[in-house]
């Protein structure tokens, strides 16, 4: 392979998305790259395969099964190797999760991907341990901040007197905000006017009083227009929790970059993301429960030089660990070393396990698709009994047996 690649990506994500850049767009930009993006709204692009160097499947792509097996076989036509990448543990979403019925249906599908792969690129290390019984050829790409595109904000300077604590978040984490939405009363009671909330996106459940903006943030919106509009306002303490499920633990450390680029101090859940780079005290702190998140808030609205310090330790950190233009020869090396490594072999050659796991996706496949055969004939049917009971034809039979009627009960 040339040292600049070109990787012809398939993703239900939007190109400007989050994910687009945190995991493709940004380091191959920053490389010289050429990412050629094979989605157009409902329809692909497939003649994109002939000239690139690598095809790179995306999370829940596979999902357009049709569309993902036309990929799959182009690729091995022109004999281009395959990567999938997923962030997140997908295949096992906790119940709560405000996505969960959406994602369920795909789970098959991942699976299918995952073994279908030349190598599986994933966020962290338990991700990757869970997902290897799947592929032999799995690789972690952490998810860094993109530096290229952030810009190097000044540390906030510090009013004492009039705390901003503050929350950035999608809706998947309701759940998780809810866990710390009491401890947030507590302190907006006992600080009152002295501490405000701040809400980017996702907001509690529980109604909270006190002093509390919401800012507005689309699922979808473009990231880099995400960063202009996150970074005009700050925060002084941000909150990151998470509550323990498999799913969490799995997760990446992106939110601890994206506060360490505002500034301020973060605390965060005892949970695997954070414990890999926080230093408890140093440059975040680490809650475990809710008396944690309630003392540990409560000491920096107390504390500015303690705030403060955890503020510069955390840049630091971002400064000398979390900026991805630090990793560029790391996602260099991913791609230019994969190799096709299923194109010449069958099925048979890989584990039993993923022999049988194949098979049984396959199955939930076959089987999701005749139940969407059957609600379609229901549809159908249901369409036809609508027409039925809107035609002529049928007001006159309801006439003639309510005329039917009337002559029956006038002859008696």
């Amino acid at each position: 392979m040339n040292s600049k690649l070109t990787i012809a990506v398939y993703s239900l994500d939007p190109w400007d998305h989050s994910l687009s850049y945190l995991r493709y767009r940004s380091p191959a930009e920053q490389l010289g790259w050429t990412v050629l993006y094979g989605r157009d709204g409902d329809s692909i692009n497939i003649e994109i395969i002939q000239e690139a160097d690598i095809v790179l499947i995306q999370r829940i792509f596979p999902y357009w099964f049709e569309s993902y097996q036309n990929v799959i076989d182009t690729a091995h036509k022109y004999k281009k190797p395959i990567v999938y990448d997923i962030d997140d543990l997908l295949i096992a979403l906790p119940q709560e999760h405000p996505y969960v019925d959406v994602y369920r249906p795909t789970i098959q599908y991942i699976i299918m991907a995952i073994i279908d792969a030349d190598l599986v690129i994933v966020s962290s290390n338990l991700l990757a341990q869970i997902l290897s019984p799947f592929n032999n050829y799995i690789m972690i790409w952490p998810s860094y901040l993109p530096d290229s595109i952030w810009p190097n904000l000044p540390l906030r300077k510090l009013d004492k007197d009039h705390i901003r604590i503050g929350y950035m978040g999608g809706m998947t984490h309701k759940p998780d905000l809810d866990e710390i939405a009491p401890i947030l009363q507590k302190l907006l009671d006992k600080w009152g006017k002295r501490i405000e909330l701040h809400f980017w996106g996702c907001i509690p459940s529980m109604e909270l009083n006190g002093s509390i903006s919401t800012h507005f943030l689309d699922e979808k919106i473009n990231y880099k227009e995400f960063i202009q509009y996150f970074s005009k306002d700050r925060a002084d303490i941000w909150l990151a929790p998470l509550k323990f499920s498999i799913f969490n633990r799995c997760k990446s450390q992106i939110k601890f970059w994206e506060y360490a680029a505002m500034g301020g101090a973060g605390v965060f859940s005892k949970i695997e993301p954070y414990e890999m780079v926080v230093k408890h005290g140093e440059n975040g702190f680490l809650a475990q429960n809710q008396m944690d998140w309630y003392d540990i808030i409560s000491r920096l609205i107390n504390n500015s030089d303690l705030l403060n310090q955890a503020s510069l330790k955390a840049r630091h950190t971002l400064n000398n660990y979390g900026k991805m233009s630090l990793h560029l020869n790391e996602w260099e090396r991913i791609y230019t070393t994969v190799k096709i490594k299923k194109f010449s072999e069958t099925y048979q050659n890989i584990s039993f396990f993923q022999q049988a796991f194949y098979r049984f996706s396959e199955e939930l496949i076959e089987y999701s698709n005749i139940q969407k055969r059957y609600i379609l004939q229901l549809e159908q049917k249901s369409e036809q009994l609508d027409a039925i009971l809107e035609s002529r034809s049928w007001r006159f039979v309801q006439w003639l047996g309510k005329l039917r009627s009337l002559l029956f009960y006038r002859s008696k």
